[in-house]
């Protein structure tokens, strides 16, 4: 009975440092920058402290303020479902900066220096690497 406590303990501290770790380093921190599309390069995302920009060939194809969370509800899909069976995962929430749509997506990875992610409904990937 003695291993068998140990190891609830050892498993309930390595889940709190876990916790604490994804809590210090949250999406919205590393997604600021210049993220260029790949493989194909004709697409810009640009992310300030609120607000993306989103160029396409170079021109700007829409401004934005945005969003990173793990909310139950984005652009009328409920995702509770979801969250659940993907912890790590968050989602993104574009604003048009004119019209006040929304667009979501869901934010697969973000690193230093690749972001990936998915729209709502739909089962396309974006990918996309940080510019240096």
């Amino acid at each position: 009975m003695g291993a068998e406590k140990s190891l609830y303990i050892i498993a309930g501290l390595l889940l709190i440092l876990c916790s604490s770790t994804f809590i210090q380093h949250q999406p919205g921190d590393t997604i600021v920058g210049t993220w260029i599309s790949q493989p194909k390069e004709n697409s810009k995302w640009v992310f300030s402290d609120s607000t993306a920009k989103i160029y396409y060939q170079d021109k700007l194809d829409g401004s934005y303020i945005y969003t990173i969370s793990r909310t139950l509800d984005h652009c009328g899909y409920d995702v509770s479902d979801r969250l659940q069976k993907y912890p790590d995962e968050s989602i993104l929430t574009l604003t048009n900066a004119q019209t006040s749509e929304k667009e979501c997506y869901y934010v697969y990875s973000i690193s230093i220096d690749h972001l990936s992610l998915s729209p709502f409904g739909s089962s396309t990937f974006l990918f996309f690497a940080k510019q240096q």
